[in-house]
């Protein structure tokens, strides 16, 4: 090594970013060196006044930039508004967003945002205060409760914003990229649904969602599901000659010229079932009549949501509580069908006697086939039979155990560097409470090395440094490998996308957590 480290060096060892074998030189000359030492000593002090410097900046929610204003200038998303703190973003169109907010009273809130300077037409303006003023008359466990409306700025930067109760869950849209749905589950949510259009057309005037859709339905944590978005919500006194509003394939064929009523809504229920039952889109609905009778449902389920998509606003079910009393008909002849024939097509449970009629021949053709075996072989001898192994009898020993181990899992936590440079946390969080995390997305970073093993193959040791930043929320606002022996490129990009998505416990008195992270994966043989 020469006289003396240089500074990249030193900057790589106050990081801990340098291989096992740099670390042990490096420390064994700093143990001779004091002119490195003081340099060392500077480094350190320098990384401090960094951190430092992270821990008191605002990071954007939209695009993680360090926000020197209440709005962040390269995407305008909003740090504070009106006392509201925003947390992230969670939807975004061309005429505002929809953010995560934390209202003065600590609550979160889903603050919905429309910006005059994006409003391309007045009936966008119109939308957003008729679904102020509707959300302040509803009361009900299904609709998100209103909490309140106000304005920011003067002219072209004016925007207005709603702020509403946040319903935790997951669309029932979301949902169908990882879940099947069955009658069941159907019935169940058309139930629900129908309890908030009771409600909904029992107030004076009637109010139509005009929207409903798997995007605006959310299944709740607890199961129970929400109707949200009321941006396209009208009374009964204002559907005539309507703006058009919707969704294509959910409205029906009327709502496309402005006609809305009670039976609307209950089209957009229908289609939104068949879409789950089905997985196609609801416009073959407009192609295929009568579409449930393809569905793999009961003949009374598959005539309720016959009536509910019925092209004609006449045979549908006349208003919602009609359609509850309806479903509760189903609910009572839907038949028991045990668990282990529900794999069966319908056609053949319909002809059950003629099926066990034919098992039961084929059965009885088998046992006769076994007893003429029987009786044309020979009979076993007393002495031959007591050499036989009976096959009733137990074990004498309990079975061995394998003689291999079973395999390791791929991913063991553990520190690659030396001992002098373990888990590195800086900020208001213990190591202990990194590692709970950690331990817990070992699957994310087992995905990571193995899709690098299938891009890379052959026998290595996978190491890395991953380095992240931990907001005062919890939240992960950036994550890098500081170092890898993973040579290829994906093991990066996936592991820094799994890291963004953990949330770990709220630093005592916010600020900034850093964490440097060392992860080992075994050889694979």
């Amino acid at each position: 090594m020469r006289d003396h480290l240089s500074t990249s060096e030193i900057e790589a060892y106050v990081l801990c970013a340098c291989e096992r074998v740099e670390v042990d030189a490096i420390e064994a000359h700093l143990t001779s060196c004091e002119p490195c030492r003081a340099s060392l000593a500077d480094q350190a002090q320098i990384e401090m006044e960094l951190f430092r410097l992270a821990a008191a900046a605002i990071f954007c929610k939209g695009c993680h930039r360090v926000v020197r204003a209440e709005r962040c200038s390269a995407c305008g998303v909003a740090a504070e508004v009106n006392g509201y703190r925003i947390e992230s973003v969670i939807v975004q169109n061309a005429h505002g967003r929809v953010y995560v907010a934390r209202s003065p009273q600590g609550d979160r809130v889903a603050l919905k945002e429309l910006a005059f300077v994006q409003v391309p037409r007045l009936e966008d303006l119109e939308a957003f205060e008729r679904e102020t003023r509707i959300l302040k008359t509803l009361d009900h466990p299904g609709i998100p409760r209103f909490v309140a409306a106000f304005r920011e700025g003067e002219g072209v930067d004016t925007r207005l914003y709603i702020a509403q109760e946040f319903i935790e869950g997951e669309s029932l849209q979301a949902r169908m990229a990882t879940h099947q749905f069955d009658e069941a589950e159907a019935v169940a949510i058309c139930g629900q649904v129908l309890e908030i259009l009771v409600y909904l057309q029992s107030l004076s005037p009637m109010v139509f969602h005009r929207d409903i859709k798997p995007a605006n339905l959310i299944r709740r944590l607890d199961g129970t599901i929400a109707l949200v978005d009321f941006g396209a919500a009208r009374n009964l006194g204002s559907t005539i000659g309507a703006t058009l509003v919707g969704t294509f394939g959910y409205m029906p064929v009327e709502q496309l010229t402005g006609i809305v009523d009670a039976t609307s809504d209950l089209y957009g229920l229908g289609a939104t079932l068949w879409h789950l039952l089905s997985r196609r889109e609801p416009w073959h609905l407009l192609e295929e009549e009568p579409a449930a009778k393809a569905l793999n449902v009961s003949s009374a389920f598959a005539a309720f949501l016959e009536r509910l998509v019925a092209r004609r606003s006449s045979k549908r079910f006349p208003s919602a509580e009609a359609a509850s009393a309806a479903l509760e008909l189903v609910r009572r002849r839907r038949p028991k069908t045990p668990m282990r024939t529900r794999w069966i097509p319908e056609r053949v449970r319909t002809q059950w006697p003629l099926w066990t009629a034919v098992v039961s021949a084929a059965i009885a053709a088998g046992a006769y086939g076994v007893h003429v075996g029987m009786r044309s072989a020979p009979i076993a001898q007393p002495s031959e039979r007591a050499s036989l192994p009976n096959p009733f009898s137990l074990p004498t020993a309990p079975p061995t155990a394998p003689s291999t181990p079973p395999p390791e899992p791929y991913f063991v936590p553990s520190h690659v560097l030396t001992d002098t440079s373990p888990v590195v946390v800086r900020g208001a969080l213990s190591v202990g409470e990194v590692e709970v995390v950690v331990r817990a997305h070992t699957a994310d970073l087992n995905t990571c090395y193995l899709w690098a093993k299938l891009s890379s193959p052959g026998p290595q040791r996978g190491q890395a440094v991953v380095q992240f930043k931990i907001a005062a929320t919890g939240r992960v606002v950036s994550a890098a490998i500081a170092s890898s022996t993973v040579a290829a490129p994906e093991f990066e990009t996936c592991v820094t996308s799994a890291v963004r998505k953990w949330r770990f416990p709220k630093p005592e008195g916010g600020g900034i957590v850093i964490v440097q992270y060392p992860i080992d994966f075994p050889i694979e043989q």
